[in-house]
């Protein structure tokens, strides 16, 4: 993620595409919208989820945490990160 572009009109099959601009507002009031993000990384102990909050600016997520966790550890040996931002359940 990081400030990259999440999505590309021409990634879309032809019925679907919009404008980029059109995409990218709609990802950034996603975002505006949740502030949970899921966590993937990978290290000695294998692979790990865990839940961080987050803020954006546009579509780069930022997050803050503490190196001593078992995601920060593994960030500190492997950069390569993988995430998710979903619906929040407000009820079951």
């Amino acid at each position: 993620l990081l400030g990259r572009e999440l999505w590309s009109a021409d990634s879309l099959p032809l019925g679907l595409r919009v404008e980029q601009s059109v995409i990218r507002d709609r990802v950034v009031a996603y975002l505006a919208d949740h502030t949970v993000f899921n966590l993937a990384t990978a290290g000695p102990a294998g692979l790990w989820a865990s839940q961080v909050l987050y803020v954006h600016d546009g579509v780069a997520l930022y997050f803050t945490s503490v190196a001593a966790t078992r995601h920060g550890q593994n960030m500190e040996g492997n950069a390569r990160v993988a995430g998710t931002v979903s619906d929040e359940c407000r009820q079951f």
